[in-house]
């Protein structure tokens, strides 16, 4: 859209310990990502300024590699 908003869908990122996903979302949120849980082991993330879809997800990704590095034991994956 001309105004830079538009509805962006969000990314989802599946760990395999469900016990880390509410430290997953924080991690993201404290960020100002959009998040929300959408299973045990998964989690909607948006980064609600992107311009546009693939600059969110980039951004989701890049932030996921600090996750990784922060806990190498589940790293999580982009699942979209």
């Amino acid at each position: 859209m001309a105004d830079g908003s538009c509805e962006l869908r969000p990314v989802t990122i599946q760990i395999g310990n469900s016990e880390l996903l509410g430290e997953l979302i924080e991690h993201f949120a404290r960020s100002g990502f959009a998040t929300r849980a959408v299973g045990a082991t998964e989690v909607g993330v948006d980064l609600p300024d992107a311009p546009d879809h693939e600059q969110g997800k980039r951004e989701v990704g890049a932030h996921l590699l600090v996750w990784a590095v922060l806990h190498p034991e589940d790293p999580g994956v982009l699942v979209d």
